[in-house]
């Protein structure tokens, strides 16, 4: 790999996205860790609500030479805004807790990375016992917001 050119993006420097990218210039070109490489890359553009967001790699080859050179395209495309909150699964007074600490509000741009990082913030909310918690993120294309639900089941016990 001869060099990595990064296109389409502006919610994000080039240089912040080529922190994820494991990919060294003059090594041989690692298909499976570009393919981790760009989802991560995808996961950093959701925490600013872009859901719909795509990076694809275009290589251009240079057979004299032997080597590729790599162009991520992305489009961002619209920014997400946070939707509904839903807890299941849990009594009136917890549940009102949980809600009351979701800091993502109605209207704000949705973080993708929000919901893993509130389940451990809140962990210690929950009556005793183990929790199984499931997530469920329901995209709106036409609204352009996300609605989540969050629906804890207690652990049974072996």
């Amino acid at each position: 790999v001869t060099e990595i050119q990064i296109s389409g993006n502006r919610a994000f420097a080039a240089d912040n996205i080529r922190e994820l990218l494991h990919q060294k210039l003059g090594e041989a070109a690692n298909a499976v860790q570009l393919k981790q490489d760009v989802e991560a890359v995808k996961r950093l553009y959701g925490t600013r609500g872009y859901m719909e967001a795509s990076v694809r790699p275009v290589p251009e080859l240079d057979d004299g030479e032997g080597s590729v050179k790599y162009r991520l395209k992305i489009a961002e495309r619209d920014v997400y805004k946070m939707g509904e909150l839903e807890i299941q699964g849990l009594d009136s007074h917890t549940t009102a807790h949980m809600v009351e600490a979701w800091k993502l509000r109605g209207g704000d741009p949705y973080d993708s990375s929000y919901p893993a990082k509130f389940r451990e913030e809140t962990k210690d909310f929950l009556p005793s016992g183990e929790w199984n918690v499931a997530l469920h993120e329901s995209v709106d294309e036409k609204d352009k917001v996300v609605d989540v639900t969050m629906r804890f089941d207690p652990k049974m016990s072996r």
